[in-house]
C-alpha cells in the first residue's frame, strides 16, 4: 500500500511566527521521524502560510511525503509535532504544537491513499481518464476537509475535530491551539494518479519510507 500524506500546519503571514517540525509517528507502522534528519518543513503552496512535511532529500518543495508498506491498513494514526518559536524578549517561551490525525481507509479498490484532496477529482490527462473518488458525503472545498493544524482557529473546518486551547502568549499572540484531534476519511486510488500530473510537485516514488505493521522492517 501507498500512503502519501502531508502533515501540515498554518501559520497566518500576519502573525509572523518562526516554527520548525519536531517529528512525526504513526504506531501502527512502528514509525518515527525526526525533523531536520528525516523530514523536514517546506512551503509548496501558493499560500506561504502553510507549512508542509516533506523527506530531507534535496531541497525542491514537495507536497508531503510518501510511506511505502506491504500490508494494507483499514485504520492509522499520525502524530506531528512542531515546535513555534516565542518571543524570549516578551518573556514567551517556545511552544510545542500537537497535531493528530485517525485516518480511516474507506474501501480496498485501489492500493494508494492521500489526504490531498486535490488528487479526489475526476480529470482527464493525455489518453487517461480518473474517475472521480469523493465520497458522496463529503461536500465543500478541500480547504475546510484536509487535516490540518491551525495556529489559530477561525477558519470553517467541516473535518470532524478538537482543539485544544492554550491561553498563553506566543510571540503577537494571546492564545493558540496547542493541540488538535482529527478524523478524516480517505478512499482509496490508483497510485498512478499520485505521480501523474499532481495539482503540486509531490514527492518521486523513490522518496517513499518502508514500513510495515509487524515493525519488523524500519524506515529508510
Amino acid at each position: 500500500m501507498l500512503i502519501h500524506l502531508t502533515p501540515k500546519l498554518l501559520i497566518k503571514l500576519q502573525h509572523d511566527i518562526p516554527c520548525e517540525l519536531l517529528d512525526i509517528q504513526c504506531p501502527e507502522l512502528g514509525l518515527c521521524l525526526h525533523g531536520g534528519e528525516d523530514v523536514v518543513a517546506c512551503r509548496p503552496y501558493p499560500n506561504k502560510g502553510y507549512h508542509v512535511a516533506r523527506r530531507k532529500v534535496g531541497r525542491k518543495a514537495v507536497n508531503g511525503l510518501l510511506v511505502h508498506t506491504p500490508e494494507v491498513l483499514s485504520t492509522f494514526t499520525l502524530t506531528t509535532r512542531w515546535n513555534v518559536c516565542g518571543d524570549p524578549d516578551q518573556g514567551n517561551r517556545a511552544q510545542v504544537l500537537t497535531h493528530r490525525v485517525h485516518y480511516t481507509v474507506l474501501d480496498d479498490e485501489h492500493e494508494a491513499v492521500s489526504d490531498c484532496m486535490l488528487l479526489w477529482y475526476g480529470r482527464d490527462w493525455g489518453d487517461r481518464h480518473w474517475p472521480s473518488r469523493w465520497p458522496a458525503d463529503m461536500n465543500g472545498p478541500p480547504v475546510r476537509w484536509e487535516p490540518r493544524m491551525d495556529l489559530v482557529p477561525g477558519c470553517r473546518r467541516q473535518i470532524p475535530h478538537r482543539d485544544f486551547m492554550d491561553k498563553r502568549r506566543l510571540g503577537p499572540l494571546v492564545g493558540f491551539i496547542r493541540e488538535r484531534e482529527e478524523t478524516f476519511a480517505l478512499p482509496t486510488l490508483e497510485p498512478e494518479r499520485l505521480f501523474e500530473a499532481p495539482p503540486f510537485p509531490g514527492p518521486p516514488r523513490q522518496h517513499a519510507f518502508a514500513a510495515s505493521i509487524a515493525g519488523s522492517q524500519p524506515a529508510s
